[in-house]
């Protein structure tokens, strides 16, 4: 199955309609791809825009996965609550838990690193003054560049 989604694309509309049904939740503001500042947007070279734009769609995307291992981690956690007498199950609930966890600070990461990316992309279309903007922050924010 897993093989069957890395080697076919799904069409565009299976994809949105997809993409859809994942809503933020409104206590994960960061989950998202951060916009970029309007300060440093209009100072962008338009095929750096474009680019940007192409990755920010990514880390959309990249961004609902991460949502929905998270809503498969949570009811894991109430599973596990819920199973204390199946000795068995509660081990697997909790192994299974610890690789959906996993998945999610893998996911974290690539988020980050595809900011950083956008953040880098973005580096010489900028003044040479505010090209330290372009460093990866201590703390990821709703703006690319905090």
């Amino acid at each position: 199955m897993v093989e069957k989604f890395v080697k076919k694309r799904l069409d565009g509309e299976k994809i949105k309609s997809l993409c859809e049904k994942v809503l933020k939740p409104s206590n994960t503001p960061t989950l998202t791809s951060p916009r970029v500042n309007p300060q440093v947007w209009n100072r962008l070279k338009p095929e750096t825009k474009t680019r940007d734009i192409r990755l920010g769609k990514a880390e959309d995307k990249f961004a609902k996965c991460i949502i929905q291992l998270v809503r498969v981690t949570d009811g894991m956690v109430g599973m596990k609550d819920k199973l204390n007498n199946m000795l068995e199950a509660r081990k697997e609930i909790k192994n299974l838990t610890k690789l959906a966890l996993e998945a999610v600070q893998l996911g974290a990461i690539a988020l980050q690193d595809l900011s950083q990316k956008r953040r880098h992309e973005m580096r010489y279309d900028m003044n040479s003054t505010y090209r330290l903007l372009c460093n990866p922050p201590e703390e990821e924010t709703e703006m690319l560049f905090g």
